[in-house]
């Protein structure tokens, strides 16, 4: 007989002193349509120990809907904004790695082969006297 998988509990619904206790913990940190930094609903349900879905509920029923946390966001344009040039620049950075070590090699072989012929080149003046 196959083993059957262990089914998840189903979690406890939200109580009118849930919902009271969400609703005044976003009452103090949301406002003007937005939350205050560095809030925001998963920060609110880390916070209070409930589910994020609970204070996303609440906040959308009250307060309306999700907004912007205007630090988070300045936040998220200039994290995108560095990732972008990071990338490009990383690209481009690996491409002249990339060059340098195939110069490199092909330097160092071109080293030899000067160094042999010069050598040959003072060889052959020492000889015929030049």
């Amino acid at each position: 007989m196959a083993d059957k998988a262990p089914v998840a509990e189903k979690p406890r619904d939200m109580t009118r002193d849930d919902r009271r206790i969400v609703f005044d913990k976003i009452n103090g940190v949301y406002d003007g349509g937005h939350y205050i930094a560095p809030w925001t609903d998963a920060a609110v349900a880390k916070d209070l120990g409930v589910p994020r879905d609970w204070v996303a509920k609440v906040r959308e029923e009250f307060f309306g809907p999700a907004g912007s946390n205007p630090l988070l966001d300045e936040y998220l344009s200039a994290r995108d904004k560095v990732e972008l040039r990071f990338k490009s620049v990383a690209s481009a950075h690996s491409a002249v790695a990339s060059a340098a070590d195939a110069y490199r090699a092909e330097f160092a072989a071109a080293t030899k082969e000067i160094e042999a012929l010069r050598l040959l080149g003072k060889r052959i003046e020492r000889e015929i006297g030049r």
